[in-house]
């Protein structure tokens, strides 16, 4: 396998996750509001955690790409901010995904377990969403400033991060709007991953001196 197809592999997985995660937050962003046993069995809520489910996981495997194609020109920010966008992508988009598709339901039929499903999650709970929160918000402007100095990738790139950053504190009808501009920041990655030229035809190496 040539050093070339491994960037494009993990380009293919960043476009095909981000995509899958896209839609599947769009969808979900139509059941806002109070979670009811119709919001959580409806189609829409259903399949589009589904498509944040495999399209987190996706992701995670394209993130590794990105880190190798810029680690040289800026290591520290590059791996400081994709580590943070990995663990917010873990908390929110994977474990939280799993436990709407497959606890959730359960919870919100029950009238005995509802008001346990709608009301605030419990106190460990709650410190395992604000690590996730605090990951993603540092990991987003890290990974922007890394994206900037960097120059590998398209400077929008790093734009839409500080945007989706900027969103990330607010809920309600904003709750969905970061992780798909991070979806669209990740499309853009993958998209130059798969179609960006080679390390080394970017890094030329210098031809020998006349002897």
């Amino acid at each position: 396998m040539s050093t070339y197809t491994l960037p494009r592999l993990a380009g293919s997985a960043l476009v095909a996750g981000s995509v899958l995660t896209v839609i599947g937050f769009a969808l979900t962003d139509l059941q806002n509001g109070t979670p009811t046993p119709a919001t959580v069995k409806s189609p829409a809520y259903l399949g589009g955690s589904l498509l944040i489910y495999a399209g987190a996981v996706l992701v995670l495997f394209g993130l590794p790409g990105l880190i190798a194609r810029q680690f040289d020109r800026s290591p520290v920010l590059t791996l400081a901010g994709t580590v943070g966008f990995a663990l917010v992508t873990i908390v929110d988009s994977i474990s939280s995904t799993f436990a709407n598709i497959t606890l959730f339901p359960m919870l919100i039929d029950n009238p005995a377990t509802r008001a346990a499903a709608t009301g605030s999650p419990p106190a460990i709970l709650g410190a395992f969403y604000i690590v996730g929160a605090v990951a993603g918000l540092a990991g987003a402007v890290t990974l922007g400033i890394s994206l900037l100095r960097a120059r590998v990738f398209p400077r929008w790139t790093a734009i839409v991060l500080f945007v989706a950053a900027a969103a990330f504190p607010f809920g309600g009808a904003l709750e969905n709007l970061p992780p798909i501009l991070a979806g669209i920041v990740m499309f853009g990655i993958g998209a130059r991953l798969v179609t960006g030229r080679p390390a080394a035809d970017r890094y030329p190496v210098p031809a020998p001196a006349a002897t």
